[in-house]
């Protein structure tokens, strides 16, 4: 708790690739000005959701390569200025529909090469301003109808490298009209793009 108190200054904060398992709700305090804050590959189990309210300005949020699991409710609650964030290789299994609830300025998200088994509609839909996503290296099989219902300003989109992608539905980006980028490579299982996906 603390340890910055006396940096006001900093915006730019990386703290990668070390072996932090907790941060303390008072850790960033002080660091009223930061802006970049890079916390991934280190041994994170949950989201520091209390300490990120000392950061009220993050943009960037790097936070990839943890063990998180699982993202609760609301787990970003006070980060309502970030517009970009990182989760990669973060063990995900399960995203909960409000996880992303707050996130209302978010144009980048990143939650590839994780273990979701399905595509987290509900919690994505909430982020309405959405431009890119990576959702690529994950476990999921179909990309059904409506998948990405919400994302009315997403423009670019990457669904590389899924182990059990099978196929993509009609409809699939039916609710995505600014699509400008669409990469679908390395499905090594994926047979069928039906007609109408695009």
């Amino acid at each position: 708790n603390g340890v910055f108190a006396t940096t006001p200054n900093v915006e730019y904060l990386n703290l990668g690739q070390n072996r932090i398992a907790v941060i303390e709700p008072e850790a960033l305090m002080g660091l009223k000005n930061l802006k970049t804050l890079y916390l991934d590959d280190n041994i994170l189990t949950s989201i520091p959701n209390f300490a990120f309210k000392n950061v009220p300005y993050l943009a960037e949020l790097f936070i990839g390569l943890n063990s998180l699991n699982t993202l609760e409710n609301d787990a970003f609650r006070h980060l309502i200025n970030l517009a970009a964030l990182d989760i990669h290789g973060s063990l995900l299994t399960n995203i909960s529909h409000a996880a992303f609830y707050r996130l209302k300025n978010l144009k980048s998200l990143d939650i590839s090469d994780n273990s979701l088994t399905k595509i987290p509609i509900a919690s994505l839909s909430s982020l309405q301003r959405l431009e890119s996503l990576k959702i690529g290296q994950n476990d999921f099989e179909i990309i059904g109808e409506g998948s990405f219902f919400g994302l009315s300003f997403l423009r670019k989109i990457d669904i590389s490298g899924n182990k059990y992608l099978k196929q993509i539905q009609p409809g699939a980006f039916a609710a995505n009209p600014n699509l400008e980028s669409i990469t679908i490579t390395a499905n090594k299982l994926m047979t069928d793009i039906h007609d109408g996906v695009f």
